[in-house]
């Protein structure tokens, strides 16, 4: 399905870290003998898991959530936080902790980003 829009050549495949075997293999050696390719893709990304409590969210384990239900619970901010605080391939982990530590990190932000305007307007910028 993929093929019939980008061609018989990707750049990049992304996935969750459970695709890596047997999924992706499968994909790639049924794609490249149909269209008898020898790299089918030139880069797979590969995320970690989001845990929820220390469980992968996951509609089964009824622990799924969705970003609306986020952002009505917190704020962009400290969405955003949450995800630039996280490699991208490894496996984050919410928790009631966590999201202490996030409000702490979004206010140290604030902080500091509001002192350091306050000092650069006052002594640089002139405003």
């Amino acid at each position: 399905m993929c093929s019939e829009i980008f061609g018989d050549n990707l750049d990049i495949h992304s996935g969750g870290c459970d695709l890596k075997f047997p999924h992706h293999d499968n994909e790639i050696a049924q794609t490249e003998a149909y269209y008898d390719n020898n790299q089918w893709i030139n880069y797979f990304l590969h995320t970690g898991h989001l845990n929820i409590e220390g469980l992968k969210m996951s509609k089964s384990l009824k622990n799924f959530k969705k970003i609306s239900d986020f952002i009505d619970n917190y704020s962009a901010n400290t969405f955003r936080i949450f995800f630039s605080t996280n490699k991208w391939d490894n496996d984050m982990d919410f928790t009631y902790f966590n999201n202490i530590y996030l409000f702490l990190i979004l206010f140290l932000f604030i902080y500091i980003f509001f002192t350091i305007y306050s000092d650069l307007s006052q002594n640089y910028l002139n405003i």
